[in-house]
């Protein structure tokens, strides 16, 4: 549990040597699994982990989005803001190793009155004649220092438990990082994906609006119905009532990219308006295997982190039990000439070591063990959690893709399929061989169908985007944040 022991008959022993209570850390160590159930390939190779993941899709706007807002993201640069929080906060532990010294000066100008019988007190001569007064100015300057001895290695742990902390904000920015490409990637590829459907949308509703003219045209000449005119006309409106839904949602994301790059939520609508291909990468990153995953994705270090920090503060608690041995000490010199105030004779000084030992509080400091016990303990359930949920995520990436693209590729084939059977439909009913209704129908299959392929084939990136995100795949290439600065141990 601890790196010495410490009874109170040896304290004498340890103040000669020095030790550091409380458990040593350890990395935590769980069972996982050596494969990925949902992989069907060769998971042994993760060397595009640490890539930059988003280039794959070879789209500039994507690209240049995503190194936008690693730059001017507002969440960003908060993390970086707690970086150097944590960061000043080691350097105020590490600054207790050393002596603590402070210098200070006066100049205090005193006058003194007395009165009464003749005689001599305190230095002041009392004679017959009143009241007697004497107005002195003194000079005053030194130093004055304390130090206390890290013997039980309070000192030590609150360090360690500093460093553990500034490792686990730099891993939590980093995770801030790897969310934010995540989510511009997922925005974008989301808008491409609803300007191919408005597309489909788009010319849905002129066929359809051909169609329901040619009706119309029809009835007129006496060669049609009005039947089939009401059903064309009412088939167009629920076309057209399909398409401010698509409108909405593809503004949403495109405000959402504004955000994410730091800026206005309008700022990019122009730049988006223009329609673009949406976003494609087939090929599926080889996802290692899940220990990778403890290396790789920054919440889980970030948790490890803090499980580290948590286990080097019950050190903290331990040593808050024992004696503290500081050695202070105090230079002074004082006169009534400032010329004078280096003269040996105005110079005062003491120093001598101080034991403090604690004697009774109330159960108040075996409390505050016990709760930094009970906080380890929660830490470590919350870093075994946050692996299970990292285990998952890539489980549900892997199986949500390999679906997603056998369903695209079915409903290339249904597109196919119903594009011919409107086709058909149209001439078997200008042959009148066939009824209206069944043009009606093929041309709402279609639609449906190019409706489905153009969301199916917008979800296989996303799903893709969910993968390298789940594997940790892209914080570390470029800036990313890295600990630094601190002041070193003596």
């Amino acid at each position: 549990m601890s790196s010495c022991v410490a009874p109170p008959l040896a304290a004498a022993l340890l103040l000669l040597a020095g030790c550091t209570l409380g458990p040593n850390w350890r990395p935590p160590e769980m069972p996982l699994p050596d494969t990925w159930s949902a992989s069907q390939a060769d998971a042994t190779d993760d060397a595009d982990a640490d890539q930059a993941w988003w280039q794959r899709f070879d789209d500039a706007m994507l690209t240049q989005l995503v190194e936008r807002a690693l730059i001017t993201n507002r969440d960003l640069e908060r993390a970086e803001a707690v970086i150097a929080e944590a960061r000043a906060l080691r350097t105020q532990a590490a600054a207790s190793f050393y002596p603590q010294v402070n210098a200070g000066a006066s100049v205090t100008r005193r006058r003194q009155t007395s009165s009464g019988s003749a005689g001599n007190f305190g230095g002041i001569d009392f004679g017959s004649g009143g009241d007697r007064s004497s107005i002195n100015t003194f000079y005053e300057g030194g130093f004055d220092a304390s130090w206390e001895l890290d013997v039980f290695g309070k000192t030590r742990r609150s360090v360690e438990a500093a460093d553990a902390g500034l490792a686990a904000e730099t891993d939590a920015a980093n995770g801030v990082r790897l969310t934010l490409i995540g989510d511009v990637a997922r925005a974008y590829v989301d808008a491409r994906g609803l300007q191919r459907r408005i597309a489909v949308t788009e010319a849905t509703i002129a066929a359809q609006r051909d169609t329901a003219d040619l009706t119309r045209a029809r009835f007129r000449a006496g060669t049609g119905n009005g039947l089939d005119a009401v059903r064309a006309e009412a088939q167009l409106a629920q076309f057209e009532a399909a398409l401010p839904p698509l409108q909405a949602t593809f503004a949403t994301d495109v405000h959402r990219l504004g955000v994410l790059t730091g800026q206005d939520p309008g700022a990019l609508a122009d730049v988006l308006a223009p329609p673009a291909p949406i976003p494609v990468a087939d090929e599926l990153p080889a996802p290692g295997v899940p220990a990778d995953l403890l290396r790789r994705r920054p919440d889980i270090r970030e948790a490890e982190r803090r499980l580290a920090q948590s286990t080097a503060e019950i050190g903290v608690a331990v040593a808050e039990r024992y004696p503290t041995f500081s050695l202070p000490g105090t230079i002074s010199l004082t006169n009534t000439k400032l010329i004078d105030l280096i003269r040996k004779a105005s110079l005062i000084w003491s120093i001598g070591p101080e034991v403090s030992v604690p004697l009774f509080d109330a159960g108040f400091r075996r409390a505050e063990v016990e709760l930094r016990f009970a906080q380890q303990a929660q830490a470590r359930a919350a870093w075994e959690q946050t692996v299970l949920v990292a285990l998952e995520e890539v489980e549900n990436a892997l199986s949500d893709w390999r679906q997603e693209a056998e369903r695209r590729r079915t409903l290339v084939a249904a597109v196919a399929g119903n594009a011919d059977a409107l086709a058909l439909a149209t001439e078997l009913y200008t042959r009148g061989l066939a009824s209206f209704l069944d043009v009606l129908d093929a041309q709402r299959a279609l639609f449906q169908t190019q409706s489905d392929l153009a969301a199916s084939e917008a979800a296989l990136s996303t799903d893709l985007v969910a993968l390298y995100k789940a594997l940790g795949g892209g914080w570390a290439a470029g800036p990313a944040f890295a600990d630094g600065g601190a002041v070193p141990l003596p």
